[in-house]
């Protein structure tokens, strides 16, 4: 879900069944370009399907993957119910669902030195070296805004998974969110 370039995609394919079938979905054409050109220069056209759709309402039948995930999609998500209620919907009973993303660390001399470097210091440097001063506010200010990994937690539980957990890096900045559809 929301595969963009495709890099989760083509590290699955390492990882994965050399049989398993792998759909990129993304809402944006020109990712979804650039991921066809990524697998293809991999050599990995016959694994991966790319479909163009919104994450929230896909085109998938319902019960039809072993396993869904995510990359730092659910910050751009306008609503995380819809977001997971489409993955639970999508997965076959007993399917895995995986996503991470960014987070504000809770206060500590961490999340200062944290916020130094992420708030001020790369939105700097990147607009900088890019000589587009919005592209890397938007990531600071994204992951500012966004709710807590406790709320993205219990939304998740809320859409009917089980087995739930949030599994914390980098001080809590980064978060790896595991749940299952039940048999």
């Amino acid at each position: 879900m929301g595969t963009g370039t495709g890099s989760l995609a083509l590290d699955a394919c390492k990882v994965v069944a050399p049989d398993a079938q792998i759909v990129g979905l993304d809402f944006s054409p020109a990712m979804l370009e650039h991921a066809r050109a990524q697998t293809s220069k991999l050599g990995y056209d016959g694994r991966v399907a790319y479909v163009l759709a919104h994450a929230r309402t896909t085109p998938i039948r319902s019960d039809s993957f072993d396993a869904v995930m995510s990359a730092f999609v659910l910050r751009n998500v306008g609503d995380l119910q819809e977001f997971f209620h489409e993955s639970y919907r999508v997965l076959k009973p007993g399917g895995r669902m995986v996503s991470l993303d960014m987070y504000s660390p809770p206060r500590s001399l961490f999340s200062g030195l944290y916020w130094l470097y992420f708030g001020k210091l790369m939105p700097l440097i990147g607009s900088t070296l890019s000589r587009d001063p919005t592209a890397y506010r938007y990531l600071s200010e994204s992951v500012r805004s966004f709710v807590a990994p406790t709320t993205v937690a219990a939304t998740i539980a809320s859409t009917g998974f089980v087995e739930t957990q949030t599994v914390p890096y980098l001080r809590g900045a980064i978060c790896l969110h595991l749940a299952a559809k039940p048999l």
